[in-house]
């Protein structure tokens, strides 16, 4: 992870653009953390063929996601 974050800074420096904080990365990694049991439930519920997909999924989905938070 670490070197990605110093890639990042050294293609925002070539950019000319002002370079990520350590407060940035560490906010970036907290929005992750959060993000990623609505990113699983959305990725359920998108599939076209999945047993995940159906409306009655959809309330015990939000009730876990909701309980995750």
């Amino acid at each position: 992870m670490l070197e990605i974050k110093l890639t990042v800074n050294v293609v925002m420096e070539r950019l000319q653009l002002p370079q990520f904080s350590s407060q940035d990365f560490s906010f970036q990694d907290e929005w992750i953390d959060v993000m990623k049991p609505i990113k699983q439930a959305l990725d359920k519920m998108q599939g076209e063929n999945t047993v995940e997909s159906y409306f009655g999924s959809i309330l015990p989905t939000l009730c876990v996601i909701q309980r995750k938070l």
